[in-house]
């Protein structure tokens, strides 16, 4: 006994067919492009040559051992460790 509606032209309602896997795919890779494009947009652009950020963001200073407590800290700007005996006060 057959019931309606469970084939559409002798073919089965959820069969797998060239179409179907065609359609997947490319909503899949609409999907996937979409994000990436989206992606690119949040991030600011780097080829303009205006990277947005500071001139202190691109300093380097190297940092140095306390020969007292054994932190590496910057010269000159170095907080305090907290022993009564260090130099970085």
């Amino acid at each position: 006994m057959r019931v309606e509606g469970d084939t559409c032209n002798g073919n089965p309602m959820f069969g797998i067919s060239l179409s179907k896997i065609l359609l997947t795919a490319a909503v899949v890779f609409a999907v996937w492009y979409g994000f990436k494009y989206l992606g690119r947009l949040a991030r600011p652009s780097s080829r303009s040559g205006d990277d947005g950020g500071s001139a202190a963001a691109d300093t380097v200073e190297d940092l140095r051992k306390c020969e007292v407590c054994g932190a590496f800290v910057a010269p000159g700007v170095a907080p305090t460790c907290g022993r009564g005996d260090c130099l970085h006060r």
